[in-house]
């Protein structure tokens, strides 16, 4: 039963927007965003499903390309040892993918010494 129960809480803000759909003043309480690591937000964007808070943690640091570590092959690039600016030591950086609604909380690491950074960000929807 216990578990029945966390499972209807769960769907309730789900089935309070349904209900708004078809009778606009119906009153839906605020959802609170359950935060995840950002790696879960990339998934199946269901229409009226509850919004999560989606957390990237990234560290810039500058690496050199063509170098194999554990995590990959390596960073390739044009096929000569070059310095390159690497998030989490990859290059390109993790993908950031979230669903309409998400909360997006980016925790930015500058692992390089004596520089000024920024970060730009783009997206299409």
């Amino acid at each position: 039963l216990k578990g029945k129960q966390e499972a209807v809480s769960e769907c309730l803000p789900c089935v309070c927007q349904l209900i708004k759909e078809h009778w606009p003043q119906w009153p839906c309480p605020e959802v609170s965003k359950l935060k995840v690591p950002g790696i879960q937000c990339n998934r199946d964007c269901i229409p009226n499903s509850p919004p999560l808070t989606c957390v990237f943690n990234l560290t810039l640091e500058v690496l050199k390309t063509d170098v194999l570590n554990t995590d990959s092959e390596g960073r390739r690039a044009d096929g000569r040892n070059r310095s390159v600016l690497a998030y989490n030591g990859q290059m390109p950086g993790p993908p950031i993918v979230i669903c309409e609604g998400d909360e997006l909380v980016v925790n930015f690491k500058n692992n390089i010494t004596g520089n000024m950074t920024n970060i730009d960000g783009s997206g299409n929807t």
